[in-house]
């Protein structure tokens, strides 16, 4: 379930997507005059996933097959109830960054947004675990004016086309807002699923293209050579307009 909602007085509105595909912009729902409109954009996975596309990056050319790369819509594990995006990969390389992706519309066009990210998801990796691939997992969210894809670099590593960061550092269009540990004590088979949600104060600057239109960037980012897996529950995106 996606609501969309314009906080900034008098404009009031929410909106729920029955298939995750934005459409914005209604009479009364926006004021293209107000440059400090805050609009919240909230994703809940565990009733809705539907509506992003999942792909993964930080590999060398022809070497896709060995990350082993798992992503979609799955059911949460017990004891949680509900659906997730979910995604697994293996990181053979000293990096590996998986994600989905999802396009919003009806923003102003060109439009400057300052934008702030809360994400919810489940894990087994317990608060205890110090080393590992617990605290050297990190996940991202982020948002570019255009599509997130693949690229090549002059080295042969497939890249994202926008700027993610490198492993535990934000980029230009992601933040790093936490690792993938769950909250629970222990470290270990003992350790139950249990969600957590991991956020920041800062935020990105990213501007709308001229339909009004953003990508949404949710993924992990692993520093550790290992596979990892993780469900996600819910995305918040705040926008906050600044210019334009």
């Amino acid at each position: 379930m996606l609501r969309w909602q314009v906080l900034s007085a008098p404009f009031r509105c929410a909106l729920a997507v029955s298939l995750g595909v934005v459409a914005l912009g209604l009479a009364g729902c926006s004021d293209a005059t107000a440059p400090s409109e805050t609009r919240q954009l909230d994703f809940d996975f565990r009733a809705d996933p539907s509506g992003w596309t999942a792909d993964f990056t930080d590999f060398p050319e022809g070497r896709a097959a060995d990350v082993g790369f798992e992503a979609g819509v799955r059911s949460l594990p017990d004891p949680l109830e509900g659906s997730s995006l979910f995604h697994r990969g293996n990181n053979f390389s000293d990096d590996l960054f998986m994600y989905f992706k999802h396009r919003i519309e009806g923003l102003e066009p060109e439009a400057r947004y300052r934008a702030r990210f809360e994400v919810s998801f489940a894990s087994d990796e317990g608060e205890d675990c110090g080393v590992g691939k617990a605290p050297n997992v990190v996940v991202k969210a982020g948002a570019a004016a255009t599509e997130p894809s693949r690229v090549v670099d002059e080295d042969g590593i497939v890249r994202l086309s926008v700027d993610k960061g490198s492993q535990r550092n934000s980029g230009e269009n992601a933040l790093v807002l936490g690792d993938i540990r769950n909250g629970e004590p222990g470290c270990g088979e003992e350790v139950p699923f249990a969600e957590e949600t991991v956020s920041v104060e800062e935020t990105i600057s990213v501007s709308a293209d001229g339909d009004g239109r953003l990508w949404l960037l949710l993924g992990t980012e692993s520093a550790f050579e290992v596979a990892h897996q993780l469900h996600f529950t819910e995305l918040r995106v705040t926008l906050e307009r600044v210019g334009g």
